[in-house]
């Protein structure tokens, strides 16, 4: 194994095997959002939508799972740094979805918090 490709092995997020995926779709059931529930699986939020986008199955229960949540996510989730991140990514993008992907709270809870 050359240097190079034994560093891009130590960046690359762990692999999202089956046992990841059904851990990671049990935290959405219970209420996390899905950038937390990826982060405590070790797995990056692009890792899960990319899955997302490429097996119908695993979006299909991702829809479930997060249709069927324990608890819903108050508003009151979204700690203070979280805000602060949101909205300094939204001044310097203005893209509302992307600042709350990037903070790590969920698009549902920042309109909530706008109401």
């Amino acid at each position: 194994m050359t240097v190079a490709t034994a560093r891009r092995a130590e960046r690359r997020p762990l692999a999202f095997t089956p046992e990841c995926r059904r851990q990671f779709l049990g935290h959405l059931r219970a209420g996390m959002a899905t950038a937390q529930a990826a982060a405590g699986d070790g797995i990056t939020i692009e890792t899960v939508y990319q899955r997302r986008r490429r097996g119908v199955g695993f979006a299909a229960a991702m829809d479930q799972a997060t249709a069927t949540r324990s608890t819903p996510e108050p508003a009151s989730a979204a700690t203070g740094a979280q805000w602060t991140a949101f909205h300094g990514h939204l001044a310097a993008h203005g893209v509302l979805r992307r600042a709350a992907l990037a903070a790590g709270i969920r698009t549902e809870v920042v309109y909530d918090r706008r109401r």
